[in-house]
Order: C-alpha cells, then sequence, then structure tokens
C-alpha cells in the first residue's frame, strides 16, 4: 500500500479527498493543513507521494515544493489547486513538480483521476530507484573488478571502469590520451595490430567465435606489456560495440618464460642422463622417453610414443609382475625400486633396476615416470663373485670336512688316552685337552653356519608361514604360544627362519620356567616391529647389548650374534627391551619397503 501525505487548508475537502482517495485500498493518505507540519510529518515520517494546494497561509504549494526538494528530491509532488494562472504551473513544474492537476468539476471525477496519477508516479520513482540501485551495485562492481573492462564502439573507448584507466596509466599514458588518440588499436603493438583490429571487425560483424585475444603493448618507456582481452560483443547507444575484459599477464608471461626456460635445461639434462627415462600415462602408454633410451633401445621416437605399451618393452615374465608392482607402489605398498629384463627391438635383452614413482597434479594421478638403470655389468660381476663364493665355499668345506674328521680322530684317541692312564694329573690333563678340542670342533662347526649367512640375494618371505613352521618345529608340550602375526612378507635372508627358532631356543635354554611365549606385529610409525617376547627370568640392564656379541654366555654365545647378522643385510635391527625379572622381549624392526601386506 502506497503512503500519501496530503496537504490543504480546506478541512472539508482534506476529509472528502482523503476518504476518495482511499477508497480503492491502494493508497493510505495522512492529511494536515499547513506546509510547516508537512515539513515535519515528512522529516519524521516516510511517504512515497506529497499532494499539496497552492494558495496556503503562511506556506504556499511551491514554497513547500522547494523545501521537500531540497531534502526529499525525488519525492513525486503533485501540485493540487483552484488557481488557473499558468504561471503558476510553470513555477511549479520548474521547480520540480511531477504533475499539476486543477480543481474543480465532478469531485468524484476530479479525485479518481488524482488516485490514478498518484499512483503511476509512485510506480515511475519506485522503477527509477531500482534502476538506480541496479547501476550503482553495477557500477561498484564494475569499478571494482580486478579486470580492466571497457566498451569499444568505433575503435574508440567509450566507457570503461576504473581498472582499466590505471592499466592504461600503467603503460604511461593518461585519460586525455585515450580520448585524444583516433582508435585503440594505436596503443597496440605493432605486430599485433593487424590482428587485433580484424578481430574486433569479424567480432562486430558475428563472424568469430573465439572470444579470447593476448596481444602486447609498448610502455612510453619503450617495456613490452602482455595483456589478454575477452571480448563479447554488446551495443552501445543502440548501435554495435563490445565488451571488454582486459587482464595485465605480463609477470604471468615472464613465469612462463621462465618456467620453459627451466623445462628446455631439465629436458636437455634428462635427455642426456646416461639412464633411461620414461613418462607414462594412466594406461600405461608411453608418453617421454629421453634421446639415451630411444637410442639404448633401438626404436624410433615415432614407434615409442603413443603407440608403445611399456610392458612391451619387458620379457614376458615381468610384464604382469611390473603392472602388480605399480599398483602397489601407488599404495604405497612397496619400494620403488625392483629389477627386470628390457627387450631391445633387435630381440636382445639386458637386466635393468626399475624406479618407479607416481606423477601427480594437484594431488591428481596423471601418470608414472620410470627410471631403468642398466645393471648388466653389476650383473655379471654378481656372477662372477658367485662363482668365486661357490669355489672358495667349496674349498671352504673341503678343509673344514678334513679339519672336523682329524679333530674326530684326535677325540677318538683323547678318549683311549683316558681308559689307558690311571694318573690323576695325566687324567685332568687330558680332559682339559679333551674340552680344548671340543671347543676348536664347535668353533669349526660355526663357520659352516656363518658361511650361508648372505650367500644368496635376499627375498621376500612370508612371516606368517616362517613362524608356524618354527612353531610346529619346536614340538612344545610345556609353554603357551600366543601368535597374533599377519600374513604380510618381509625382505630378508632365506636364513630368516633360524633367527625365529633361535628366539625359541634361547627362552627354552635361558628362559628359567617360562609358561608363555607371544609373538606379534605392531607399527610405528612407517615400520613395522615383530615383538618377541616370554614371561622368564628375562636379560639383566647391563647384558642387553652383550648378548649380541660373539662367544658370550653360557654357550658358545654365537645364536644372538648369528641372528643380528643375518637381520642386518636387509637393514632390519634387534634389540632386547624387556623387563629383567619379568621376562624377555626381543623388537625386530623392519624399515619401511622392507615389507608389505598381503
Amino acid at each position: 500500500m502506497k503512503s500519501i501525505l496530503y496537504v490543504d487548508d480546506d478541512l472539508q475537502l482534506l476529509d472528502i479527498g482523503k476518504r476518495l482517495l482511499e477508497r480503492s485500498g491502494d493508497l493510505s493518505v495522512y492529511t494536515t493543513c499547513s506546509g510547516r507540519q508537512a515539513i515535519e510529518l515528512i522529516e519524521h515520517g516516510s511517504f512515497d507521494a506529497i499532494i499539496s494546494d497552492y494558495d496556503m497561509p503562511e506556506m504556499n504549494g511551491i514554497e513547500l515544493l522547494k523545501l521537500i526538494r531540497l531534502q526529499h528530491h525525488k519525492l513525486p509532488f503533485v501540485l493540487f489547486t483552484g488557481k488557473e494562472r499558468e504561471e503558476i504551473v510553470i513555477r511549479a513544474l520548474n521547480h520540480g513538480a511531477d504533475f499539476y492537476l486543477q480543481k474543480g468539476g465532478d469531485i468524484n471525477v476530479i479525485f479518481l483521476e488524482l488516485e490514478n496519477i498518484i499512483k503511476k508516479l509512485v510506480d515511475q520513482w519506485y522503477l527509477k530507484i531500482t534502476l538506480e540501485q541496479s547501476e550503482q551495485r553495477y557500477r561498484l562492481l564494475v569499478d571494482n573488478a580486478q579486470e580492466g573492462i571497457y566498451i569499444i564502439q568505433n575503435e574508440r573507448i567509450v566507457s570503461s571502469n576504473i581498472k582499466f584507466l590505471h592499466l592504461i596509466h600503467s603503460l604511461g599514458f593518461s585519460s586525455d590520451d585515450i580520448e585524444t588518440t583516433p582508435s585503440i588499436f594505436d596503443f597496440i603493438h605493432p605486430e599485433d595490430k593487424k590482428e587485433l583490429r580484424e578481430r574486433y571487425y569479424l567480432r562486430i560483424s558475428h563472424s568469430i567465435n573465439d572470444n579470447i585475444s593476448r596481444f602486447r603493448a609498448i610502455d612510453k618507456n619503450g617495456l613490452i606489456h602482455y595483456f589478454q582481452v575477452h571480448a563479447v560483443n554488446t551495443e552501445w547507444n543502440e548501435k554495435p560495440a563490445t565488451l571488454n575484459f582486459l587482464q595485465d599477464i605480463t609477470y604471468q608471461q615472464s613465469l612462463n618464460s621462465i618456467h620453459h626456460n627451466h623445462e628446455n635445461h631439465f629436458r636437455e639434462l634428462v635427455d642426456n642422463l646416461p639412464k633411461t627415462v620414461i613418462e607414462l600415462d594412466l594406461n600405461f602408454f608411453l608418453i617421454y622417453i629421453n634421446k639415451v633410451g630411444i637410442k639404448k633401445l633401438g626404436y624410433n621416437l615415432e614407434n615409442l610414443i603413443g603407440n608403445t605399451h611399456i610392458t612391451d618393452l619387458f620379457i614376458q615374465s615381468d610384464q604382469e609382475k611390473f603392472i602388480h608392482h605399480v599398483s602397489m607402489i601407488v599404495n604405497e605398498e612397496s619400494d620403488y625400486s625392483k629389477e627386470y629384463t628390457i627387450v631391445k627391438k633387435d630381440g636382445n635383452t639386458f637386466p635393468v633396476k626399475v624406479y618407479i614413482s607416481p606423477i601427480y597434479l594437484e594431488n591428481r594421478l596423471t601418470g608414472y615416470r620410470i627410471v631403468c638403470v642398466d645393471i648388466s655389468e653389476e650383473m655379471r660381476a654378481k656372477m662372477a663373485l658367485e662363482q668365486v663364493n661357490k669355489q672358495l665355499n667349496l674349498m671352504t668345506n673341503i678343509t673344514r670336512h678334513d679339519i672336523l674328521n682329524k679333530i674326530t680322530a684326535l677325540l677318538i684317541l683323547q678318549s683311549f688316552s683316558l681308559e689307558l692312564t690311571d694318573n690323576p694329573n695325566m687324567i685332568e690333563l687330558l680332559k682339559k685337552q679333551e674340552q680344548i678340542t671340543k671347543l676348536i670342533q664347535q668353533n669349526i662347526e660355526f663357520t659352516q653356519y656363518y658361511q650361508e649367512i648372505g650367500i644368496q640375494s635376499p627375498d621376500w618371505h612370508n612371516l606368517k608361514q616362517i613362524v608356524n613352521s618354527v612353531i610346529s618345529e619346536i614340538n612344545n608340550t610345556t609353554f603357551l604360544i600366543d601368535e597374533h602375526i599377519p600374513d604380510c612378507f618381509i625382505y630378508t635372508d632365506k636364513l630368516f627362519k633360524n633367527v625365529i627358532l633361535n628366539l625359541f631356543e634361547n627362552t627354552i635354554m635361558h628362559g628359567d620356567d617360562v609358561s608363555k611365549i607371544s609373538i606379534s606385529t605392531e607399527k610405528s610409525g612407517k615400520n613395522l616391529i615383530i615383538v618377541y617376547s616370554d614371561d622368564g627370568i628375562g636379560v639383566p640392564p647391563d647384558k642387553k647389548e652383550q648378548i649380541f656379541n660373539s662367544g658370550f654366555g653360557n654357550h658358545t654365545g654365537f645364536g644372538l650374534y648369528l641372528i643380528r647378522e643375518i637381520l642386518s643385510i636387509t637393514g632390519i635391527v634387534i634389540k632386547e627391551t624387556g623387563i629383567y625379572g619379568e621376562g624377555a622381549k626381543f623388537e625386530i624392526i623392519i624399515p619401511y619397503g622392507s615389507y608389505r601386506f598381503a
């Protein structure tokens, strides 16, 4: 409902007019008989329009209009009077009256006409306010935009925002330069000017759909700036024009140039690495290979990029294994390198160590990068070393066998000697000789175990199967075994089973009345820890490191010493962490990359 203030010194007409104007229910009319009271009501109230008589005491209608226009210049105002003088009409309109209506005639008709005039004026006022607010919001948005926004018509700037002027000023030009320059394209770099002008006219004629262009501009100091403009068709004063959104991309362009130079430098470096470097898409097709790799494999670049699946470069037995290896790396369940055999174009093969790393872009997997290191020389050296070790082991075995045979004969002779004498001194001497001979025998036998450590390359072994195998072999009936081992694999020497077996044997020999053994795993950071514990006597604090020394203990002391040697081959660590009096506790720490779950 529209709120109207009706001012007239004719109280009877005020009352009749109020009733007639409110008859439709669209208007709410407040009345006053004084111009000064009207000003007070306007200051403290809210009205959508003013109806005022002209001839009133103290303040006439035009004087009231002047005051209203000073304070509420947009409020619709209708001069409603019985005066017919033309000068009053002209003065009213000159001072901002929106309409003039003369009293007289049928009162119902005249007030109906007045009601319609008021409704129309208020609606127009509301529309104007809405448009002005919309324009203000638009101007606020445009002037605070981070892009230079401007309209081109007939090659000239007809409207622009503040950011555009700032961009022009950054080139050393003023607003006057823009207004006086015949064509906006005169600010464009000479090599880009023709293309930008052609695109402008093609866009005006709707002959082009590409809205984005890049160009250069030269500032007053002769420096080149780079810009990107997004242009769309529009109209200005009902004539064709283009609305343009301008960005200064000079800094971005310089970064791109630096990045491009760095990328070229990196590519040149990678191309000349003495390793084969390959990049794959998510489907394992080659999208890059360095020059060394092309030469090494004997292919042409065109034959490889986009056409070759990575498994085509491996022998058949390695193909499925490689794909599985990649998936485990992505899931962080495997180390990043393995050995494979590559097939060259001519059919010849060579062994490689392949390092695999996933390629991520904005936390999204986009491909894989692999580096292949030719280990042919390493394999030949390894085979030669294995051959030498084989020969040395053969000689060592023969020598050890001969020595043990002679020791056995010596022990028999010592036994015979003991039977042939009753001399106490001689018997004591012969027993000491026998004790020393047996110690020599144990040391010679120990060399057989130590000789086997590291003689074969480490491999993946199922931990749960090893533990269960040891438990079945010890044939225990005296204590409870609590086993909680997950189905996982560890990368270690083939003698790892002896490690677990030796821990059980140590408990049996040194535990002193053990009733329970527990073996389980736990995670510590990225490491996996095998925890072996019993409820026996435990290890004294000052002996926790000594027990791993060669020769320590009640027996030969080779057990725990051998355990540490076996584990160290693949970087596995063992330590005793139990509390003396509560039981022994051994922690076998397996580093990340040396274990994986099935």
